[in-house]
C-alpha cells in the first residue's frame, strides 16, 4: 500500500475517534426523545419486560436480536449505546476515506474534518436512533459515488456499501428506505407477540400494542 493510502486510512480511523471522544468529553449525552431509552430498557430487560427482548418498537428485529442477545450474555455492559457508536464510527470513517480522495490536501482535509466534527458532536451530544440510521445510509451512498472515480476504493466499496446499508435498515427499521431489499428482508415477522399483546395486521400500532409491565 502506498504511503498516501496509509495516511488516508489513518485519517479515516483517527478523525472519527477524535470527534467521538471530544464530543463525550465536552458534552453530557442526552437522548433527544424517550424512544431510545425505551428500546434500551426493552433490549436489556430492565423495566418493561422480564428478560431481554428483541422487539424494540422502532428498530428492526434483527438489530433487536443482536442487542438483546448481547445483554443476555453480559447485562452490565451498555450494549445499546456502544453498538450505535460503532455504527456511527464506521459511517464516519467511510465518509472521511471516501471524501479525502487519493491525493491528500489541506483543501480537502479541513472541510471534511469540520463537517465530521459538527455532525459527530450533534449525533453524540443529542443521540437518536434515526440519526445513526441516516448517517450510515448517507455514508453508503457517498461511498458508491466516490468509488466510481477511485480505483482503490472501488475494490471494496460494494462490501462496505452492503454493511452500511444493512446497518441503516436495522437500526431504524421503520425509517430506513423501504425500497431496499435489505430493509424489507430485515423487517420483523408480522404477528409477533410481546407480553400477550399481539401486533401485526389488524392489531394496534406497534407502540400501543405493547402491554407495559414493571418488574417489581
Amino acid at each position: 500500500m502506498k504511503p498516501v493510502s496509509r495516511g488516508r486510512l489513518a485519517l479515516a480511523l483517527v478523525l472519527p475517534c477524535v470527534t467521538l471522544i471530544g464530543a463525550h468529553a465536552l458534552f453530557d449525552p442526552l437522548y433527544r426523545t424517550n424512544d431510545d431509552p425505551a428500546m434500551l430498557l426493552l433490549s436489556a430487560g430492565s423495566v418493561f419486560v422480564d428478560e431481554p427482548t428483541p422487539y424494540l418498537v422502532f428498530s428492526n428485529h434483527a438489530w433487536g436480536q443482536l442487542v438483546s442477545t448481547l445483554y443476555t450474555r453480559l447485562p452490565e455492559f451498555p450494549w445499546y449505546r456502544v453498538l450505535q457508536l460503532l455504527v456511527q464510527f464506521a459511517a464516519g470513517a467511510t465518509l472521511v476515506y471516501a471524501a479525502l480522495g487519493r491525493r491528500l490536501s489541506a483543501a480537502r482535509l479541513i472541510p471534511v474534518a469540520c463537517c465530521l466534527a459538527l455532525f459527530e458532536t450533534l449525533a453524540t451530544a443529542r443521540p437518536h436512533f434515526t440519526l445513526v440510521s441516516a448517517y450510515a445510509a448517507i455514508a453508503a451512498v457517498i461511498l458508491v459515488s466516490a468509488g466510481r472515480r477511485d480505483e482503490e476504493l472501488g475494490r471494496i466499496r460494494w462490501a462496505l456499501f452492503a454493511c452500511l446499508w444493512i446497518a441503516a435498515a436495522a437500526t431504524s427499521g421503520t425509517k430506513a428506505p423501504r425500497s431496499s431489499s435489505c430493509s424489507g428482508f430485515l423487517r420483523p415477522p408480522q404477528g409477533w407477540w410481546v407480553r400477550g399483546a399481539r401486533t401485526g395486521p389488524g392489531a394496534p400500532s406497534c407502540a400501543s400494542g405493547f402491554r407495559w409491565e414493571s418488574r417489581r
